[in-house]
């Protein structure tokens, strides 16, 4: 492959795609908590929205889906058990097995900012025609 008539090395293009994928996504970081000031912060948002897809759910699940320790999600859980977003609950058979599930406001917020982030999503990718939406998306699950 050349750039200019130049040839660039595999070793370049891959560095220039980890960089390229480093900086989309610590932009797209600081997009989000910009976007969601006045709303929950983000992290918040993400447990939000797996228990959007997965209902009631233990502690230990959502740390596992979202690669985070069970004590981050028992921290950011308070959060949103004080801003009523999220019920605790648990196991009659074994009391050590904490359970969350969203609250009407909670599915309310979550539904709220997933329109936010699709949004955001299609203005970014707004340029872009179908051809290279499908190309990115399936070079990208190639390398998921």
């Amino acid at each position: 492959m050349e750039a200019g008539g130049i040839p660039i090395s595999r070793n370049r293009l891959i560095y220039d795609l980890i960089a390229s994928v480093r900086g989309t996504v610590k932009k797209s970081k600081a997009d989000f908590h910009d976007l969601f000031d006045g709303y929950i912060p983000f992290n918040e948002f993400l447990i939000l929205r797996k228990l959007t897809e997965k209902g009631e759910s233990k502690v230990s699940l959502l740390a596992g889906a979202l690669g985070v320790s069970s004590s981050h999600i028992t921290a950011v859980s308070e959060k949103l058990l004080s801003k009523g977003l999220i019920v605790r609950g648990g196991s009659d058979q074994d009391r050590r097995i904490v359970c969350l599930s969203l609250t009407a406001e909670g599915r309310k917020m979550a539904a709220e900012l997933e329109q936010v982030s699709k949004d955001y999503f299609e203005e970014k990718l707004r340029d872009l025609s179908d051809k290279e939406l499908a190309l990115t998306s399936s070079l990208l699950g190639r390398i998921h």
